[in-house]
């Protein structure tokens, strides 16, 4: 989810398609939703990593999270 204007959504696209396709899900799909309702957008938050706070999670993150969510040891 983004929010209008988001200076983060196209490298939360990334972030999320390399891990995808680093892992075999290349096939899965997702979708960017934008956020038009003040009560939806206050949801923007900045991402926690093992290195402080970042725009968007790191691909190591990323790729343990969708091995995880597929049922796949990493």
């Amino acid at each position: 989810m983004v929010v209008p204007d988001c200076p983060y959504h196209q490298l939360g696209e990334e972030r999320v398609r390399r891990p995808l396709d680093d892992t075999h899900l290349s096939t899965a799909e997702f979708t960017t939703r934008v956020l038009v309702e003040q009560a939806e957008a206050e949801s923007c938050w900045i991402c926690r990593t093992p290195h402080g706070p970042a725009e968007a999670w790191g691909l190591d993150q990323l790729r343990q999270a969708l091995l995880t969510a597929a049922g796949t040891v990493a």
